[in-house]
Formats: C-alpha cells, sequence, structure tokens
C-alpha cells in the first residue's frame, strides 16, 4: 500500500497542532476566596510537579494558571497562603473548561504559630477599623498609600488633601502612627512646613495588617492623644517575588525574597519625578517641580521557635518647588528633606507571655525657604519600649512595660521681623534654638473577656517628670459587648496626656490633655456592615495663631455623630458616610467655631469589577468650607508694610468643597507574572475649591481665591512575577 507523503506530512502536522492546542486549554483558572467570600489577594497557586511555574491570584481573587497537557494530567494543584490551610486538589478532579471557586479555611495551628511570633495586639477588638492590603489598593482616594486610605473611613476630619491623619475633629499631630510598636513622627512625604504631606512613608506592599483607632486609643503606646494608626509589617514570605513599577511620576522596583524557611528580606527602591505628571497635569499652577530618592529594606527571622528579631530602614532624600501665598505676597517655596529611621524589634516567647523589646531611630534634615523666612532644621528621635504580655487564660490577658522618647531639634532660622511681611525684601532677623524632651512613662494594660458577649479592657499610664515636667496619670476603659455574631456595641472612655510636635513657628514641647468619650454600633451580615458612632472631646493644648503670630493655650470641645454603610452585591461594592462635626475653642474667655465645624461631611464609594475589563471606581467627597477669621482693615507700619487687623476668630466661610475621584485598575496574567494597569482621575470636573483668600497690598480688596487640587490625572503599571 502506497501512502502518500504530503498527505501523511499534513496529517502528522494536524496531530502535532493539535496536541499544541490541547496543551494550550488545560489553563486553570477561578477564583479564591475566604469564608466570608472577600477576595484573597496574593495566594500562592502552582502545580506539584511544577513549583517555580506558578501564579498569584489577583486583588480580586483572581488567577489563571497556564500549563500544558503533559504537566497537567496526573498532578496537583496547591493553593496556600498563610494563616489559611492548604487546599490540595488532584487535577483528575478539575474541568478546565470551566471556572473554579476555591474557599479557603482559617488553619488554627498555623494561626497560633502566627500569632506566637507576632505578638499581636490585646486591644485590637477595640479598634474602629482593620484595614487590609486589599482595603488600600482597591480604594481609588487613597492611591493605593496606608495613611491615605484612612482619610477615607467616616472617622477621618482630615480637609487638607493630605495623608496627614485627622480623627473625629483632632489634629494631625495628636493621632499617632505606629510602624512595628515604634512611633514614627511626621509620617509623610513631599511635607510642608506645617507638617502636612502628600503621602505616607510606607510601602504597602510591607504591610500585613493596620488597625485604626479613632478615638480611646490603647494606653500601651505613648503621646497618642486623639487616635491611633497600628501598622504590622509581614512577617511569613512562602515565596520571592519582584515587582517593578513605572508611572507618570515614579519609578520603582521591590523585591521579597526567603533566604530560608525562618528567614526573610524584602528590599525595595524608588525615585520620584516631575516632569511627565506637570506636562499631562499642566492646569495644576501650584506645582513646579518634585524629586525623591527613597529606598528601604525589611528583614525577618526567627533564630529559635521562641524568638524572633525584625529590622525595619529606610531613607529618603526628597526636594520641591512650589508656589505658595501668606499674607498679601506669592512667591515659591524651596524645600527639602533628608530623613532615615530605623525600627529593630526583639521578640521572645516566654511560657504564657511575651517579651518584646522595640527600639527606633529617627534622624532628618529640613530646609525651607519662602520669601524672607529661611529655616535650616535637624531631628533627632530616640525610642526604646520594653513590653511584656501574659496569658493567664485565654480569656484574661495583661500586658505593662515602659517606654522612653528622646527628642531633639536644632533650628538655624530667618524670621520676619514683622509676621505679616514676608516678602525677601522686608525686615527679617537670624535666631538659633535647640530644644529637646525626655518622655519616660510606664503602663499597664488589662482585658478581661468576661464572658462570651462581654469583653473589658482597662489601661493606666504615668510619666516619670524629668527637668521641671509635670507627672500626670492617664486611663482608659473600654467595654465591648456582641450580642450575635451580627451586633456589637462599644463603649469607651479616657483621659490621655503627651506632648505637642513642634515646628518651626512654634519650637516647644508643649504639654497636651484631653478627654474622650465614645460610643458605636456596628451590624454585619451577608456582606453588608452598618456603624453609628458618636463622641466628645475636651483638648487642652497650645496653638499658633496665624492672625497674631502668637502662640496662645485653649480649651477645644468636640462633638461629633458618624452614620455609615457598605454592600457587597456580586461584582459590586458600594459605600456612604455621614460626619457631623461640631468644634469650638475658647479664648480669652470667649468661644469660637473652629476652623473645621461642618454641619455635614458626606463620603460616597462605588466600585464596578469585571473579569475581562478591570475594576471601575468611583468616589465623592462633599463638605461645607472652612472657617476663617475676616480681614477687616489695614494699617501700614513704619516700613511700609501692611498689618492686617482681623475680626472675630473663625466667623466667615468658604465655599463648600466638593471633589470626585475616578479609578480604573486591570490586571493581565502573563503565565507566572501579573500585569497591573492602574490610571486615576482626582477633580474630575475639575471644581476650584476655596481653601485661602488673595488680597491686594493694603487688604482693600480681594484679588482672588488659592484652590484646592485641580483636576490630575495620575497612571501607570506594575509588573510582578
Amino acid at each position: 500500500m502506497r501512502i502518500d507523503f504530503h498527505l501523511f506530512s499534513l496529517f502528522l502536522l494536524f496531530l502535532i497542532r493539535s496536541s499544541y492546542i490541547y496543551a494550550q486549554d488545560a489553563n486553570i483558572q477561578g477564583k479564591i476566596t475566604d469564608k466570608k467570600g472577600e477576595p484573597i489577594l496574593a495566594a500562592n497557586v502552582y502545580l506539584k510537579k511544577e513549583p517555580d511555574k506558578g501564579t498569584i491570584s489577583d486583588i480580586n481573587g483572581y488567577f489563571i494558571l497556564r500549563c500544558q497537557s503533559h504537566s497537567f494530567n496526573n498532578d496537583t494543584l496547591i493553593i496556600s497562603f498563610l494563616g489559611l490551610k492548604t487546599k490540595i486538589i488532584p487535577t483528575v478532579h478539575l474541568d478546565t473548561s470551566k471556572e473554579i471557586s476555591i474557599v479557603m479555611e482559617e488553619d488554627q495551628q498555623m494561626l497560633v504559630e502566627v500569632v506566637i511570633m507576632a505578638n499581636p495586639s490585646l486591644s485590637r477588638e477595640f479598634s474602629i477599623k482593620e484595614v487590609s492590603k486589599f482595603d488600600i489598593y482597591n480604594t481609588p482616594s487613597s492611591a493605593g498609600d496606608a495613611l491615605k486610605m484612612v482619610t477615607v473611613l467616616p472617622a477621618s476630619t482630615n480637609v487638607s488633601e493630605s495623608a496627614n491623619v485627622e480623627l473625629r475633629g483632632s489634629a494631625g499631630d495628636m493621632s499617632r502612627v505606629m510602624l512595628n510598636e515604634v512611633p514614627v513622627y511626621k509620617p509623610v512625604r513631599n511635607s510642608q512646613i506645617n507638617g502636612i504631606g502628600n503621602f505616607s512613608l510606607f510601602n504597602t506592599e510591607m504591610i500585613e495588617e493596620q488597625n485604626v483607632y479613632a478615638s480611646n486609643p490603647p494606653l500601651v503606646y505613648s503621646n497618642a492623644t486623639a487616635g491611633l494608626v497600628e501598622i504590622g509589617t509581614i512577617k511569613k514570605l512562602s515565596a520571592s517575588e519582584t515587582a517593578l513599577s513605572l508611572s507618570l511620576a515614579n519609578i520603582g522596583f521591590l523585591h521579597s525574597q526567603p533566604i530560608n524557611k525562618k528567614s526573610f528580606l524584602q528590599i525595595y527602591g524608588n525615585y520620584q519625578f516631575s516632569k511627565p505628571y506637570l506636562w499631562v497635569n499642566a492646569n495644576n499652577k501650584d506645582i513646579n517641580k518634585f524629586s525623591s530618592e527613597d529606598t528601604g529594606l525589611n528583614f525577618h527571622t526567627e533564630l529559635t521557635k521562641r524568638l524572633s528579631i525584625n529590622l525595619y530602614s529606610y531613607f529618603i532624600n526628597e526636594k520641591y518647588l512650589a508656589n505658595d501665598y501668606s499674607y498679601t505676597f506669592s512667591g515659591t517655596v524651596d524645600a527639602g528633606k533628608r530623613r532615615n529611621f530605623n525600627i529593630l524589634n526583639f521578640k521572645y516567647k516566654l511560657g504564657k507571655g511575651f517579651i518584646s523589646i522595640n527600639n527606633g531611630t529617627d534622624f532628618s534634615n529640613e530646609d525651607f525657604k519662602f520669601g524672607n523666612i529661611l529655616s535650616k532644621q535637624k531631628n533627632c528621635y530616640v525610642y526604646s519600649n520594653f513590653d511584656f504580655k501574659y496569658y493567664f487564660t485565654p480569656s484574661w490577658n495583661l500586658q505593662s512595660g515602659f517606654s522612653h522618647e528622646y527628642t531633639k531639634q536644632n533650628y538655624r532660622s530667618r524670621f520676619p521681623k514683622y509676621y505679616f511681611a514676608v516678602k525677601p525684601e522686608n525686615p527679617s532677623y537670624y535666631f538659633e534654638n535647640s530644644i529637646s524632651n525626655n518622655n519616660l512613662e510606664f503602663y499597664l494594660y488589662n482585658r478581661v473577656q468576661i464572658f462570651n458577649e462581654l469583653t473589658l479592657g482597662v489601661g493606666i499610664r504615668k510619666n516619670i517628670p524629668v527637668k521641671k515636667q509635670s507627672g500626670y496619670w492617664s486611663y482608659q476603659t473600654n467595654i465591648k459587648y456582641s450580642f450575635n455574631n451580627y451586633n456589637s456595641i462599644l463603649a469607651s472612655l479616657g483621659k490621655y496626656n503627651g506632648y505637642a510636635t513642634p515646628y518651626y513657628n512654634t519650637q516647644e514641647f508643649s504639654s497636651i490633655s484631653t478627654r474622650q468619650y465614645s460610643l458605636e454600633y456596628s451590624f454585619s451580615r451577608n456582606d453588608f456592615n452598618l456603624r453609628l458612632a458618636t463622641y466628645h472631646k475636651k483638648e487642652n493644648l497650645k496653638e499658633n495663631f496665624s492672625e497674631t503670630d502668637t502662640s496662645e493655650r485653649l480649651l477645644r470641645k468636640i462633638w461629633g455623630a458618624e452614620i455609615s454603610m457598605s454592600k457587597k452585591y456580586e461584582n459590586l461594592t458600594g459605600s456612604l458616610a455621614y460626619t457631623y462635626l461640631y468644634s469650638k475653642f475658647r479664648n480669652g474667655g470667649k468661644w469660637y467655631n473652629s476652623y473645621n465645624r461642618m454641619d455635614y461631611l458626606i463620603k460616597a464609594f462605588i466600585s464596578y469589577y469585571h473579569k475581562k475589563a478591570g475594576t471601575v471606581s468611583l468616589s465623592c467627597l462633599t463638605r461645607p468650607g472652612l472657617y476663617y477669621s475676616p480681614i477687616i482693615n489695614a494699617e501700614i507700619n513704619e516700613t511700609g508694610a501692611y498689618k492686617p487687623l482681623y475680626g472675630d476668630y473663625n466667623v466667615k466661610q468658604y465655599s463648600g468643597y466638593c471633589s470626585v475621584d475616578f479609578s480604573y485598575n486591570k490586571v493581565l496574567t502573563l503565565k507566572s507574572s501579573n500585569l497591573i494597569f492602574f490610571l486615576t482621575v482626582n477633580n474630575i470636573f475639575d471644581i476650584k475649591n476655596e481653601s485661602a483668600i488673595m488680597f491686594s497690598e493694603d487688604y482693600s480688596t480681594i484679588t482672588g481665591y488659592r484652590h484646592y487640587n485641580r483636576r490630575s490625572i495620575y497612571t501607570g503599571m506594575q509588573l510582578r512575577f
């Protein structure tokens, strides 16, 4: 029998092609969630025979594992994530023509091990919000930033479009940010002389957990007189990963590498530039130029089953040029900052207890120039903490320890001779000053679960006065009652003491004392969440008044109420929050409105996920304009400069504020890599929200207004492999 060679060749080619097509069709795709239906980000997915060719789930829990038939047959699909039971599925049970759904459960044994080495917070259940990495990335207004995510919460009363943590009407420097149990002061980058900053200093990829206490924070941490953000870096790393990012203003990298089963290292770096961003956003005239270089590392090792060490180190060098306005002068701000902070933690398990030694150092140099103002500042901060936790029983835990904070700041400054005359040609004088502060305190915190539904937390903190400091006691109580798995109520009260963060125009560690009361109700069931809260605060502190350029001690009273709800339905997620804030202060025997008194603060958010198209999100924030003190007249001095004369404090109000932000992201899976594309548009309607009034030279005429950020566009991509 004669065989046609060409026909045989075609037949062979068909077989090869068919085999190739079959191999390509063996891809496995699906979605990974926990028992609550929440998607799991960065779960490891791989075949047992080819562990080096795996992939990870995206921010919506989806994954695609590309494999060929020869590796697919008679193999095992493995899905793993820290703290959850590893899923093992024989491939013979998989239908590659359909999307699979994988629900992962908690691994209690592993969780115990993680808890032992992580040394968890005893007060976590009294926080108002536990923020995950997924929450940060999936909120358009957060721009993937840990602290900007906090500003989205109903309890945040931030009115500066910054990453500063301002909770329930209190100033930003009264709330503390803790990283691995060490305070990080001024935790923002691109920071201005008043402490306002655009983004936090933290790399979101390294964050494992973030708890937010809007008021009555746990007294195991010092100098938190309003609220607290508690951030912890990851403690386990199961696989190596590299991320490369490129955007309109940044190029960066991050590499995570296990060293062995008990140690890992994460390193990252970024270079920030301004030209592409400013070209795209030419309507934002206030920014002239910005740049920064930063690098960081996170090293973790478990020397024994009982002892672990973690080192977090960060360095940044940043500069910016921007237009600003003060009194009647418009000019350029030229500022820069070089900073290095290091956090070293030793944790040891001792029987039923934990011993922790937490140390931090923070060194920085700051330069600021505007008009005839020149400030050169050197900062030194050293923190030490010894902490002991003991678990008498699962329902009775005790925590005690002491902390010491040493802060020193050196100033070489040039000040205007007359605070209202800030033009370069106006007279000025030089001034050098050095200030320091020691804050030594001990604390005791007791958590008792009286019965299954009722949990009580009680804390005290006492300072040990040094160098003529006044002594004080701080105390707090938290009571949480859970009616069932869906409803709970939290009542809190406390008295807190601490010291203000000095700035160039205050240069003083003035004392702060606050009293706080709050009542909160929460309901959560079937992807629906409802939260109600009311609170009252009294703050005794020293504040600088720009109207007179003087610092005066005052009493501020704050009343507030919050209602928020969120709902997830299939691929659609939405939330709505309303906040009422009544704030006033007493000065000279008379009561005045605080600048941030608001009859309403409304935040709305909606997000839709489509498997092929990606995720689209919209958020909106609206509130009344801030209060300000009107200028009613002016008088000229001997140098020819006009001094503004003000009416009563905060009796006028700017026009209302509104901003709508848009966000889009799409994850493309390329073999074992993910390419993430993102686009954000802030203030999409380009609303001119008023932030300050501009006057003529003699203050007789309003010449215009300064505005918050106009419409801005930011886009980029990240490759993870």
